[in-house]
């Protein structure tokens, strides 16, 4: 059964129509599954790692493999035609946005988490328009990160110019992807007795936290020197959008470019917190998912939004890249690249390459997790959320 759900039956008031509106829909078809979002900390946690506590030690070394992001869609999953994610924008809606008098497109916008495919995608768009047309990777702030429809920070995308293309990933092999490898999460891996090293890649030294632990730390890390003088002088609330990314004191550790050093493998040192002022973490990772899924989503309305095309990342892998290379041909005015070539579904790949069919190929199935990692996400994800994106409980 395929995980994508058309919306050629749902009323056009249930659609997006006005590109301002900050209400997200959700769609009143009876194939989409509503799962309830309450959750109990107290039995979600099992227990809490102390978040001061936040510099986990091993007494040896070890080396893990990462999986490529060649990942997967379950063996029940068929093809379907290219579509956008349920109620989001439809491609009706889309013709008939461009059938209405607007400026030509300036850029093509990617954005998405880490580990969603956007490397892959990205270099594509590149490969098949960047002679044509900008293709870039922010819209306020890098593309893994929360983005704001605010301009006063000299940031902002001109009205109406961008076609924004966002990515997502199924949650069960996102959080293993991120367990695997935590970019710029340094203080969400084990590390040697000896703690963070940066003049040697991140592998040599330290092995990926255990699943429990992983999901169930507060996503946060240390503030480091310079910081600590901001807090010291009184001066942290003095950096409203001064910080790294251009965020305030209270959204993101670190606030100082200084302190935001890299660690070869996972990329410079960065949380971000709760979008409230409040200076607190999530307390999981996958309350941060959450919220940069609805935040991501919400660039659909923002001003320099002409036209967004919210996609999965299986779906593309499943169906391959041509249609939606043609509908930012059409949507942009830009002809691809002579020599661009499009990624071909995975069932012509199988058939060209003789692939193995089943849980033998690795372009069929999904990542092997623990039964007690899939219990715990399908009982505290938060699904009504999942389910906007068509994303759903995963049988045990």
């Amino acid at each position: 059964m395929s995980v994508l759900l058309s919306l050629s039956d749902v009323p056009p008031s249930k659609r997006i129509e006005a590109k301002r509106s900050t209400l997200f829909i959700v769609a009143a078809t009876a194939t989409i599954l509503c799962f309830a979002g309450l959750r109990a900390s107290s039995d979600r946690f099992g227990y809490m790692d102390d978040a001061e506590n936040t510099m986990t030690r091993i007494s040896s070394t070890a080396a893990v493999e990462i999986e490529s992001e060649e990942a997967a869609l379950s063996s029940d999953t068929t093809p379907v035609d290219f579509q956008i994610i349920p109620d989001r924008r439809t491609l009706t809606d889309e013709a008939e946005k461009s059938s209405i008098h607007a400026p030509p497109v300036q850029q093509i916008i990617l954005l998405g988490e880490r580990h969603s495919g956007t490397n892959w995608i990205n270099d594509h768009l590149e490969d098949c328009f960047n002679e044509n047309i900008k293709v870039s990777s922010t819209y306020t702030r890098f593309k893994h990160w929360f983005q704001d429809d605010d301009d006063s920070f000299g940031n902002s995308v001109p009205d109406n110019s961008a076609v924004v293309v966002v990515l997502f990933r199924d949650p069960y092999d996102w959080i293993e992807a991120m367990r695997e490898e935590p970019h710029h999460a340094h203080y969400h891996v084990l590390w040697h007795v000896l703690g963070i090293d940066h003049t040697v890649g991140w592998k040599k030294i330290a092995r990926p936290m255990r699943w429990k632990d992983f999901v169930t730390k507060p996503w946060i890390g240390q503030r480091s020197i310079t910081d600590r003088r901001l807090v010291a002088s009184g001066q942290e609330a003095t950096m409203d959008g001064k910080c790294v990314d251009d965020y305030s004191f209270a959204d993101v550790i670190p606030c100082s470019g200084k302190d935001s050093l890299e660690v070869i493998g996972l990329g410079p040192y960065k949380y971000e917190l709760q979008r409230d002022g409040s200076e607190r973490p999530y307390s999981s990772i996958i309350d941060l998912r959450r919220d940069k899924i609805l935040n991501h989503l919400s660039v659909a309305n923002f001003k320099g939004t002409q036209h967004f095309f919210p996609l999965r990342y299986e779906d593309l892998k499943t169906n391959g890249t041509e249609e939606l290379l043609a509908e930012i041909e059409r949507t942009t005015g830009r002809t691809r690249h002579a020599k661009c070539t499009a990624f071909k579904p995975r069932v012509q790949q199988q058939k060209e390459r003789r692939l193995k069919t089943g849980k033998d190929n690795p372009l069929h199935t999904h990542k092997v997790l623990p039964k007690e990692l899939i219990q715990w996400m399908n009982k505290f994800v938060d699904w009504d959320v999942e389910n906007m994106i068509g994303y759903y409980k995963r049988d045990v």
